[in-house]
C-alpha cells in the first residue's frame, strides 16, 4: 500500500475533537498543531457537504495519515492497518453504508 486508502466518507473529520485531544494527552510537544475549530458535536469546520476537505492540500499533520505516520517514525503498514481498523470503527458507529468500509 503506497498511499492511505481513505475512503472519503468523513468520519474521522466529524471526530476531530477527539483526535485532538487524543493525541495532546499523550505528548508534551504540540507538533500536531491544529489550527482550526470545530462545533459542539465535534465537526472540523473545514468539512463541506460532500465530505471534502476545504484545506485538504494544506491539511494539519493530524489530518495526513502518511506524513503522520513518517512524523511518528512507525512501520507504515502497520500503521495503516491500525488506521483501516479505527475508520472503519468509526463508519460501523455512524452506520455509514458498506462501500465506504476499507479493506
Amino acid at each position: 500500500m503506497s498511499s492511505f486508502p481513505c475512503s472519503g466518507c468523513g468520519c474521522c473529520c466529524r471526530r476531530i475533537n477527539q483526535a485532538v485531544s487524543h493525541y495532546k494527552a499523550k505528548s508534551k510537544k504540540d507538533p500536531m498543531y491544529f489550527p482550526y475549530t470545530w462545533d459542539e458535536n465535534g465537526v472540523c469546520e473545514n468539512l463541506t457537504e460532500d465530505n471534502k476537505c476545504k484545506v485538504y492540500d494544506k491539511r494539519p499533520l493530524i489530518c495526513n495519515i502518511e506524513r503522520y505516520g513518517n512524523h511518528m517514525k512507525v512501520n507504515e503498514q502497520e500503521f495503516y492497518q491500525a488506521n483501516i481498523r479505527a475508520c472503519n470503527y468509526m463508519m460501523d458507529l455512524d452506520n455509514v453504508p458498506s462501500e465506504f468500509r476499507i479493506k
